[in-house]
């Protein structure tokens, strides 16, 4: 009797750490932005960097593109170096920024930081998405009449969570008052689709159902047989 017992309660702790380990998983995989492992509640930071444009940029155009249902904008959080005196509209889905210099243009030869900003994590994100820099406009003193591509330049993404990352830049020499949020212009989706969130794969889900169930069904059906031959000793 005692060795029944026994068996009994290892099934049935394999059961519970099994559930346990595996529910855990499933509720804390694939929450990342731009791939970066976060938690709910985190603060995270976008920051884009560019460089490679042998002549000055006289004008740039851009939206940043984020998944409001699973990112919370940090009011005040946007910050330029190279652009100075940008305008800034900051819209439900994307922020649209604007900087222009006719005299003596933006110098990104070498790497300068283009755009950063800060985003809350909020309780309903799950899965994986994107903050995403999308130039709308940008040309150079060179050639006024044609957007720069991204053929045309270097461009580098860098997200910090919490305030560090392993690829983190010191971002120094940021002004609060080179940005004016005061630009009036229309806010669009367009060019983000991909900043969408991911959901978890179904497949692994459906995977940790099905062995959560096959253990269940295996712990009751020894129980119930275990239970039979008691009865038939007992008869």
């Amino acid at each position: 009797m005692k060795v029944k017992r026994i068996i009994i309660m290892l099934i049935f702790s394999v059961t519970m750490v099994f559930n346990m380990f595996f529910v855990s998983s499933y509720a804390e995989q694939n929450l990342t932005v731009n791939g970066e492992n976060v938690s709910k509640g985190d603060t995270v930071t976008f920051s884009y960097y560019m460089s490679g444009v042998d002549s000055p940029i006289e004008a740039a155009g851009a939206y940043l593109y984020y998944n409001h249902e699973y990112l919370e904008y940090i009011d005040g959080s946007i910050g330029f170096d190279v652009l100075q005196n940008a305008m800034v509209n900051v819209g439900e889905e994307s922020i649209y920024y604007c900087a222009i210099n006719v005299t003596n243009g933006f110098d990104f030869k070498e790497e300068g930081l283009v755009v950063t900003a800060s985003f809350k994590v909020l309780d309903t994100a799950e899965g994986a998405t994107l903050v995403k820099n999308t130039f709308d406009e940008i040309f150079t003193f060179e050639n006024e009449d044609e957007d720069l591509t991204e053929n045309d330049y270097n461009s580098r993404t860098v997200i910090s969570v919490n305030g560090s990352s392993d690829n983190a830049a010191v971002h120094s020499g940021i002004d609060a008052n080179n940005v004016t949020e005061t630009f009036d212009i229309a806010v669009t989706s367009e060019n983000n689709s991909d900043v969408q969130a991911e959901s978890p794969d179904n497949n692994v889900s459906a995977s940790i159902i099905i062995g959560a169930v096959i253990v269940l069904i295996a712990s009751a059906a020894a129980f119930v047989f275990l239970l039979k031959k008691k009865k038939q000793k007992m008869t």
